[in-house]
């Protein structure tokens, strides 16, 4: 039964998610990132994929959730993602209720656009 529900679990959290494959392009801008956002090589590369990302969609709102404070919780970063309609948590909690609330807001506005 736990399996089963586990398996449940990662299947929808599998079928929501985007792979974003590391090209050149990413590996480029890692190694800028590492200068300009004074970034670890590892670190660089997250948020060079991050950012290649946000370029290619088109969706009102983003959320990058890491628990790396100390190396993504700066305002170089934090405005650059802003930039992009993405907002940076550094706590699921803190993400989920911003994501809840957001949710909550445009079936309100859906809901009011029908009356």
């Amino acid at each position: 039964m736990e399996k089963r529900e586990l398996d449940k679990t990662l299947d929808k959290i599998l079928n929501s998610v985007e792979i974003v494959p590391i090209d050149l392009d990413i590996m480029r801008t890692a190694i800028t990132f590492q200068k300009t956002h004074e970034l670890s090589p590892q670190d660089s590369i997250v948020y060079a994929s991050i950012v290649k990302h946000l370029t290619t969609i088109s969706t009102p709102m983003s959320c990058f959730i890491t628990k790396n404070s100390k190396d993504f919780v700066n305002p170089k970063i934090v405005n650059e993602l802003a930039s992009y309609h993405c907002r940076l948590f550094t706590k699921f909690q803190n993400a989920l209720g911003y994501l809840t609330s957001k949710i909550f807001q445009n079936l309100q506005t859906e809901i009011e656009d029908q009356n």
